[in-house]
């Protein structure tokens, strides 16, 4: 299935560019329906207020999945999709492991 064209979605000030708007992120469900990229941003636009103020001043991390999520996914960590996922924690010195 070719990518669908982009689109532009406006985020506070910005003007953002989501490509393959109608690309499949979560697969349907016997009880939901298919969620696309552009249904995950408009999620986030929803609740982006909230969220920008929960997650303010604490730690986060990406986690690229350039197919969707589906069995045997594999996480793309780096350019041209080497390399593994990672966990990282950053801890006192002194704290247990």
């Amino acid at each position: 299935m070719p990518a669908s064209e982009a689109t532009v979605v406006q985020a506070g000030e910005r003007e953002v560019r989501v490509s393959s708007p109608d690309r499949v992120i979560f697969p349907s469900t016997e009880r939901t329906p298919a969620i696309t990229k552009l249904d995950v941003v408009r999620y986030y636009l929803s609740v982006g207020d909230g969220i920008m103020r929960a997650l303010a001043r604490r730690p986060t991390t990406l986690e690229r999945w350039p197919k969707g999520v589906h069995p045997g996914i594999v996480l793309s960590t780096r350019e041209k999709g080497g390399g593994d996922a990672f966990f990282q924690k950053r801890i006192p010195r002194g704290a247990p492991e």
